[in-house]
């Protein structure tokens, strides 16, 4: 054989080889809840093959288990691809985030999994850390299926962010946007989609004042539970469209009363 033919046969076999590896890599695994002491996302014992998961897993948080994860301070937590959703339509299960960071390379989906109908509802809840999906997509309700997004602290940041957003036009997104930032290349709402706004802050890249318009006006976005209280802004950030909300006098007047109240019951 000569030099040449055995510079092939090597890069032949060196390659597959590395196509082996990947397969190997590739992983899936599912929440279980099986630690005694807690739900954190690091214990290697929550999750079905023992051990935490890394960039190339693609996940499910199912209702198998009574108890979501939780990501908390001083947390890096990576997947490949997760879904939030449970098997069953009649459960639910709930993600929380406090703090730390999750890394997630392709996809996450709040409220179902790519390919998966008629399952049970899925909720996160974000007080606090990030959520970075890189050139990735995030979906709040797909497939059929009912997903939730509160959101008091944080940031959620994705190349596509979609609310309610699915061909088969039943899926429910209820996105609660009290505080924190989400910031997105493409936003996108289906017929089924909601965002109520009230401290946070939605970050779209480019002038998309048409689109939020006119999900506005359709009732789809609401700042304090109003569409007259969402504000549209392209001038503070060239280059990107931010979505906040300004509550009216009479909006301030109630939060106001309810917060005399609420420091009289303290007293």
């Amino acid at each position: 054989m000569s030099k040449r033919s055995m510079r092939i046969v090597v890069m032949v076999f060196a390659a597959g080889l590395l196509c082996v590896a990947s397969s190997v890599t590739a992983g899936y695994q599912y929440w279980t809840d099986g630690d005694p002491v807690d739900q954190l996302w690091t214990r290697a014992a929550n999750w079905n093959e023992n051990r935490v998961p890394d960039s190339s897993d693609s996940l499910d948080i199912t209702s198998f288990a009574a108890n979501g994860p939780v990501i908390v301070t001083d947390v890096s937590a990576f997947a490949g691809q997760v879904g939030l959703g449970s098997y069953s339509p009649v459960a639910t299960v709930t993600m929380t985030m406090t703090e730390g960071n999750l890394t997630v390379g392709e996809w996450m989906i709040v409220g179902g999994r790519q390919g998966h109908v008629n399952s049970g509802k899925g909720i996160l809840d974000i007080d606090g850390g990030s959520i970075n999906m890189g050139g990735g997509w995030f979906a709040v309700g797909n497939g059929g299926v009912e997903g939730e997004l509160n959101i008091t602290s944080g940031v959620v940041g994705a190349s596509w962010f979609g609310i309610g957003r699915d061909a088969d036009g039943v899926s429910v997104g209820d996105v609660q946007l009290d505080g924190g930032e989400i910031h997105t290349h493409t936003f996108d709402m289906g017929s089924l989609g909601t965002l109520d706004i009230t401290g946070g802050t939605l970050r779209v890249a480019g002038d998309v004042t048409g689109n939020i318009n006119a999900w506005t006006a359709a009732g789809k976005i609401t700042g304090y539970g109003s569409a007259a209280n969402v504000v549209v802004d392209t001038v503070s950030l060239p280059g990107w469209t931010l979505v906040t909300a300004i509550p009216e006098p009479a909006t301030m007047i109630l939060l106001g009363f309810g917060s005399l109240a609420l420091i009289r019951r303290r007293k």
